[in-house]
């Protein structure tokens, strides 16, 4: 269900947003209010289709007969906002009750929507806006007036109907506006009626009053709310953080550090996250604000996860040695991980380098996700040309853990230019301008890797010297982020001289380096890569030399683009060193193989008898559908016979590729064999081998025949009349 952009609201907006500062009462003003037990609530709702409603009548005009009646009041704010009353000692008096204070709700209501597409089409109310206020009235005079002013974007997706402006979710806006009642029950009452509608046992009610207290709460709030936080409550300590970020002071900074490790959670066993965990887990974008603009923040934050709240008021606290504390709780191990990996992001945003080195320290923790927020903390500038920064950054372009490696290299490329510049600035001074041909070929020289780095990505636009001397660093240079470095300047200055240096890269030690290159030459298949190519005709890829089978083998094994890249691979010797790898048993299964693949590709009969020894062995198969196809390509009758053996006796796993490519081979000898196959697999409840059998039988017959006792019965009447192969549709 997919909408297209949402229609213009029915009526424009009545009021605007929430007022940057709540309404405030001298203790003059509200001491007499207070005093008050019954208050006499009045409630108007207004929506856009009433509007209209009243338009016609007054016009004339009255509605169809049978027409639905639209309700009036679609939020249940009468019975709401006598809960919220009671919270302040005040009741809501009984319909016409003298009384000296009233408290107005006026709302005006829109709905919003757009087409949709799919299970649920057409136009849908899915949306929703409140406009209006809140309004105390005391004897006549208005004494408190507070805007409401909410809104609900229509979701791309829905499962269900809108079909009337009446059906758009108003009721997830009540929230909203209770909020407006708390803020002024605040102003009258002061923060007491709020805390106690946040500690109450209603959902509803603590947002709403969390909500008001983000726009009224003040220092002196602070006990309370440390009281609030050491509640054994997600949803209270959430509040409660989300508070003290507001209005903290230093006092608060070890209570929100104890809810960080109570509330952070251990995580997977060993640190595994999957992309999206680990993206979420280290993605951190605020940064210490004002006061004003803590109060837009924090209302966010009161939904989500109490450690995402204090985490984010550790970032607004204002205690003075503040990265300190916060270092030395980075530092300390019985910190659950992910409380730690949190600190090292919060450092990463305090311009303060005393948290240098203990984000340097924490380079070396035992769990990669701390070692990674590290590296994202550590890609501050703030950080850059701190002492033993560039030394731990590069420590981890060699770690052991994939997504640790290629955020340290991310983070190397960063700093190798700040590494360059304090270099050509240390020699030449800051306004110099030296030759940019010199400076590469000094930073290509230079003792430290960053530095060397730096200066493979300036020598495409050096000169074709400079270019040489870096190629020549892809052969010679210890550290493995400076020859990834190289293959990448060679892959965004692409030529056809740098094919050898690709397939040299591919058999260098380092994992990163190699599957840039393997990226590169596959991105070769480009037409660009082989030049012009004649209208209506689709570009080939270009060809690779026999020079790179040998380490694409090594690799096919458990990278998919080296696999992919064989059959480029030209020359006389070709087939011979894909007959001679597929028949070493010390080149390990994966890349056997890898090479009997290619080799039935390339028609080449010999791959038959390495294919059948191959399954007879019981060897894993990585490849089974590739294996498959290439079979049924090469099309061998040789392979026939072996294969129906393995049927018959063979390895069970083998059994079921035997079955895959006498089903997509042409030898309709196969047909009897495999029945037998499938009567004996149906007796041993081999289902996965049934069905293997059962799609290959109906592909050799071209019979739509599905149980074993159709097939008997069809073997039986149609044996004699069996050609000796089946035609192949002209492949």
């Amino acid at each position: 269900m997919k909408t297209v952009p949402a229609c213009a609201l029915l009526v424009p907006l009545l009021a605007g947003a929430l007022a940057a500062e709540p309404a405030r009462l001298t203790p003059g003003q509200a001491a007499p209010l207070r005093t008050e037990r019954q208050v006499a609530v009045v409630i108007r709702q207004v929506y856009s289709w009433q509007q209209e409603e009243d338009g016609k009548e007054k016009d004339g005009k009255t509605a169809e007969p049978g027409a639905e009646k639209k309700p009036r009041d679609l939020l249940p704010l009468a019975a709401e906002t006598a809960k919220a009353l009671e919270f302040a000692g005040w009741r809501s008096a009984p319909a016409g009750a003298s009384t000296k204070v009233r408290l107005e709700f006026e709302i005006y209501g829109n709905s919003a929507g757009g087409e949709y597409t799919g299970t649920v089409s057409g136009y849908q109310h899915s949306g929703a806006e409140v406009n209006g206020h809140v309004t105390i009235v005391s004897e006549g005079v208005e004494i408190i007036r507070e805007s409401v002013s909410a809104k609900i974007e229509p979701p791309y997706s829905i499962n269900r109907y809108y079909l009337n402006p009446w059906d758009a979710p108003f009721g997830l806006l009540t929230r909203d506006c209770l909020a407006a009642v708390y803020v002024a029950l605040g102003a009258v009452h002061g923060p007491g009626p709020l805390l106690a509608a946040v500690d109450s046992d209603n959902g509803l009610h603590r947002e709403s009053a969390a909500l008001a207290l983000c726009r009224q709460a003040e220092p002196d709030l602070q006990p309370a709310l440390l009281n609030l936080l050491r509640r054994d409550d997600e949803e209270r300590r959430a509040i409660a953080a989300a508070l003290l970020g507001i209005v903290g002071d230093e006092r608060a900074l070890v209570p929100l550090l104890e809810t960080l490790r109570a509330t952070a959670g251990e995580g997977p066993a060993g640190s595994e996250y999957n992309d999206y965990e680990w993206e979420e887990l280290l993605k951190f974008e605020r940064d210490p604000i004002e006061r004003a603009a803590r109060r837009h923040d924090a209302p966010s934050l009161i939904r989500g996860p109490a450690a995402d709240a204090a985490l984010w008021a550790l970032l607004q606290n204002p205690a003075p040695d503040k990265a300190l504390r916060l270092a030395v709780a980075l530092g300390d191990g019985t910190m659950p991980p992910r409380a730690r990996r949190a600190l090292a992001l919060v450092l990463g945003r305090l311009d303060d380098k005393a948290a240098a080195p203990a984000l340097i320290a924490a380079t070396r923790d035992r769990s990669p996700l701390v070692q990674a927020a590290a590296l994202v903390a550590l890609k501050s500038y703030h950080f850059q040309e701190s002492d033993g920064a560039a030394a731990a950054v590069l420590a981890l372009t060699t770690s052991a853990h994939l997504r640790v490696r290629t955020l340290a290299r991310e983070v190397a490329g960063e700093y190798s230019a700040a590494r360059g510049r304090q270099y050509v600035i240390a020699k030449y001074g800051k306004d110099a301008r030296p030759s940019p041909a010199r400076v590469c070929r000094e930073l290509l020289a230079h003792s430290d890797p960053l530095v060397r780095l730096d200066g493979a990505k300036l020598a495409a636009d050096a000169g074709p010297k400079e270019l040489a001397t870096a190629v020549q660093l892809l052969r010679s240079d210890a550290a493995p982020v400076v020859r990834e470095g190289v293959v990448k300047l060679l892959a965004e200055n692409r030529r056809d001289e740098h094919t050898e240096d690709f397939i040299f890269a591919l058999a260098d030690k380092d994992e990163a380096t190699r599957l840039r290159a393997l990226q590169a030459l596959k991105d070769g298949d480009n037409p660009g890569a082989t030049g012009e190519t004649e209208e209506g005709k689709e570009a080939k890829p270009s060809p690779l030399p026999e020079s790179a089978l040998a380490p694409l083998l090594a690799l096919a094994g458990t990278a998919p683009e080296a696999f992919e890249l064989l059959e480029r691979v030209q020359g006389e010797g070709v087939n011979n060193a894909l007959l001679a790898t597929a028949g070493n048993k010390s080149a390990g299964a994966p890349t056997r193989e890898a090479a009997i693949i290619e080799l039935a590709r390339r028609g080449d009969g010999r791959a038959s008898a390495l294919l059948a020894g191959f399954l007879a062995a019981g060897e894993p198969v990585a490849r089974p559908l590739e294996l498959r196809d290439a079979a049924g390509k090469l099309d061998d009758e040789a392979l026939v016979d072996p294969l129906l053996k393995i049927l018959r006796q063979g390895p069970e796993p083998s059994q079921v590729v035997a079955a895959e490519i006498l089903g997509v081979m042409s030898h309709t000898r196969a047909v009897g064999p495999m029945i037998v196959a499938l009567r004996q697999a149906h007796d041993r409840s081999r289902h996965d081998l049934a069905d293997r059998l059962r799609f290959g039988l109906q592909s050799l017959t071209g019979q739509d025949l599905s149980t074993l006792e159709e097939w008997l019965v069809w073997w039986k009447q149609s044996a004699s009349r069996m050609p000796a192969r089946r035609a192949r549709g002209g492949s």
